[in-house]
Order: structure tokens, then sequence, then C-alpha cells
């Protein structure tokens, strides 16, 4: 992604869940996304309890979806 440009939107995903096939799925799901929001961040989530912090450090720099 574009450093220069600010995504009102992340993906967060568990690329192992589903033995691997969310993280295999994760460029479609955010080029889908890019068509309805614009840009989109992604993130990975790494074990429990990561995806809240994730999402909390996303909305604190102001992302909105």
């Amino acid at each position: 992604m574009n450093d220069d440009i600010r995504a009102s939107t992340v993906l967060v995903a568990n690329p192992r869940a589903g033995a691997g096939r969310a993280g295999r799925g994760v460029d479609d799901c955010r080029e889908a996304a890019e068509q309805l929001f614009g840009p989109v961040e992604t993130a990975a989530s790494e074990g429990p309890g990561h995806v809240t912090q994730l999402v909390r450090e996303a909305v604190g720099r102001g992302v909105e979806r």
C-alpha cells in the first residue's frame, strides 16, 4: 500500500484461520473492500487477543472502518 495515502478502512485477518485459507484470501478481500471504501490497510493477527489490539491501534489512528 502507498504510505502517502491514509486508509480509512482496515482489514484484520487471522492468516492461520481455516487451515490458512483466510491468509491466502486476504488480497482478494482487500481488493473487494477497496472497490467499496477506497484504500484499505491490512493487518494480520498473531495470537489470542491480538485482533483487539490491532483494532484499538487503528481506531487510535483515526481509521473509520
